[in-house]
């Protein structure tokens, strides 16, 4: 459609942009590269792949699923001090993204958290709602192992649009309960 076309182009205008300006050309093609496939192509193989809503929920099982792979892998590394370095000591989580790509790891628990989250407000199918507040609650612990406030500040503001999505009535109780 012309809106998809659209969100999906503003990305690499910006991107190009962005590329004018890296230091050096191999690291403008080599980063509009990798940004380019983030923002562009995974996003339109995702619309292309989606009919219907059993294919979003098996898309945002994957999502949950790879952000906990990920978040056990990081947990590791906290624990063992095979992180990256975090405040002289190597603790901060990364997942399998390394010590070069702090974020990777924060923003893909971040995406399962989201996706768990909405998965947690499916109605009519109180076991699927369980195990997803459940997931959401254990990638809060390699979110936090990140060691990166933007990251959470980000998580909480998906999750809260999420909720409001999922119902006011509904985001208004799970407020007063958390404020509780």
């Amino acid at each position: 459609t012309r809106t998809a076309a659209v969100l999906l182009g503003l990305p690499v205008v910006g991107i190009t942009v962005a590329a004018f300006g890296a230091s050096s050309a191999a690291t403008g093609v080599a980063g509009a590269a990798r940004y380019l496939q983030i923002f562009v192509l995974v996003p339109a193989a995702v619309l292309m792949l989606v009919r219907d809503a059993h294919h979003f929920r098996l898309l945002a099982w994957s999502f949950v699923g790879l952000g906990l792979w990920q978040g056990v892998i990081g947990v590791h590394q906290n624990l063992t001090g095979t992180g990256a370095s975090y405040m002289g000591e190597d603790i901060r989580a990364v997942g399998t993204f390394g010590s070069t790509d702090v974020m990777g790891m924060a923003t893909v628990v971040s995406y399962g958290l989201v996706c768990a989250m909405a998965l947690a407000f499916r109605p009519h199918v109180p076991r699927q709602r369980t195990v997803a507040v459940v997931c959401a609650g254990l990638l809060t612990v390699p979110l936090a192992l990140s060691f990166s406030r933007g990251a959470w500040i980000a998580t909480a503001a998906a999750c809260a649009v999420v909720l409001v999505l999922a119902g006011v009535r509904r985001a208004a109780r799970v407020l007063l309960v958390a404020g509780a």
